[in-house]
């Protein structure tokens, strides 16, 4: 029977079925003739059997003696194909990234603007959502309410009914409509009292702050009972300071000026004076105080 052809496994060169040691290297060669013979021989990296004709072991992938060096080139060639695959998955075109680059400038603008935007200050109007007076008030208010309807001349309870009612209008506007109406019933029947007056000219002036639509006239009709309060007594200082303020808010600053000065020169040391004089040089007023 012949004799299987194989090769060093050291040199590649040939060797018949006779040779013990390789012609050209003096390599031992039994294993490689036996081997030759049974079709079959054994991995040098993991002693796996492997195939005469197998150039790598099935298990571990070692190249085995004698092989030819195709598998090897061709992984060599397949991790260079890898390598070029994954430089070209991690590469990008000259518009992406200039899209991504502006994607990040709009992430980073608005992220900015929300930070640094400056919160608007709340000024909520007065009392948009009123609490009612506390019930003893209104209980109160009721009482006095039917006394005044049972008889309408009763001037001390009219004027506690409007003061009263005044005082309420602080936690809910809608009361100063009924403040104002109790306020004109008691002057007139008491045309002379400047405290009656002058508090329902206070009462227009807040319903001026309210009523956006009627500030201008509200509060000229403010200064109009407020005037008249010290046309009957000219040394009414709450008049006079009342008056500085509502001109003030009507951004008349002359007139504004001209009462703070009244209401210091009636009386400079009072509260009211005292707080006249601040009013002035808070507000720079020309030819205020220093």
């Amino acid at each position: 029977m012949a004799t299987a052809k194989v090769g060093c496994g050291d040199c590649g060169a040939a060797l018949s079925g006779d040779d013990r040691f390789c012609p050209q290297c003096g390599t031992r060669v039994e294993e490689h003739i036996d081997a030759a013979r049974s079709g079959s021989g054994r991995c040098g990296a993991c002693g796996n059997e492997v195939a005469a004709n197998a150039n790598f072991c099935e298990s571990c992938g070692a190249a085995l003696k004698g092989s030819s060096g195709p598998r090897k080139q061709a992984s060599k060639k397949n991790a260079k194909t890898e390598r070029e695959r994954d430089k070209k998955s991690l590469s990008f075109e000259p518009w992406q990234v200039l899209t991504g680059g502006i994607v990040l400038l709009l992430v980073a603008f608005f992220a900015y603007t929300e930070l640094t935007r400056e919160q608007p200050i709340s000024r909520p109007p007065a009392q948009a959502n009123p609490s009612l007076p506390d019930a003893a008030m209104m209980q109160e208010i009721d009482q006095l309410q039917r006394a005044v309807d049972a008889n309408p001349k009763d001037d001390a309870s009219l004027i506690r009914l409007a003061n009263m009612l005044h005082d309420a209008a602080m936690h809910n506007p809608m009361l100063l409509t009924r403040a104002i109406n109790t306020y004109s019933r008691y002057l007139a029947l008491k045309p002379t009292d400047p405290n009656a007056r002058v508090d329902m000219g206070i009462c227009y002036f807040e319903m001026g702050r309210i009523d956006s639509a009627n500030t201008a006239s509200l509060f000229s009709r403010a200064i109009q009972e407020m005037e008249t309060a010290l046309k009957v007594n000219p040394a009414h200082q709450p008049a006079a300071f009342n008056l500085g303020i509502v001109n003030l808010n009507a951004g008349n600053m002359q007139e504004s000026s001209k009462w703070f000065k009244k209401a210091m020169e009636i009386d400079a040391s009072s509260t009211l004076g005292k707080k006249a004089k601040e009013m002035l040089e808070q507000h720079s007023f020309q030819g205020s105080p220093n």
